[in-house]
C-alpha cells in the first residue's frame, strides 16, 4: 500500500519503506530502506535461518529504528502465525505471545529509551 498510488499485490517476500523503484533517495536513505530489504532478501534465502533467529533480526538496527525524534521509529514488531493463530509481539527485552483461541487483553508499558519531541499513539 503506497498513500498515493494504487495498491500493488505481489508474491514478494519482504518488504521495508519502499515498494518498486525508489522515488525519493533522501527517505530511503534516512529510512535505511535498501540495507532493510537486503537484510530480509539474505534471511529467507538462507537455509539455516529459523523462524525464531529471523525474528531476533528485527530487534537491531537495521530493522528496528529508533529514530523517535525525526519520527522513525519502530514502536514493535509482530509476527504472525495463522496456522497457530497466534502472535508475538517484539521489543528489544522483552516479547508477549498471544493466542486467539486463549486471548487476555493486556497492557503493557514500553519505554523507548528516547526523547520525543511528539506524541507517538498507536
Amino acid at each position: 500500500m503506497v498513500p498515493d498510488g494504487e495498491n500493488l499485490i505481489t508474491d514478494y517476500q519482504v518488504g521495508t519503506n519502499h515498494q518498486g523503484e525508489i522515488t525519493w533517495s533522501d527517505y530511503a536513505i534516512v529510512t535505511k530502506t535498501m540495507e532493510r530489504i537486503s537484510l530480509l532478501e539474505s534471511c529467507i534465502l538462507n537455509s539455516s535461518e529459523s523462524t525464531q533467529s529471523i525474528k531476533q533480526k528485527f530487534l537491531p538496527p537495521p530493522l528496528f529504528n529508533n529514530q523517535y525524534s525525526k519520527a522513525f521509529g519502530t514502536l514493535y514488531t509482530a509476527s504472525y502465525s495463522p496456522l497457530n493463530k497466534s502472535v508475538d509481539l517484539l521489543w528489544p527485552g522483552k516479547q508477549i505471545s498471544l493466542e486467539l483461541a486463549d486471548f487476555v487483553e493486556l497492557k503493557t508499558l514500553i519505554n523507548l529509551k528516547a526523547r520525543v519531541n511528539r506524541l507517538l499513539s498507536i
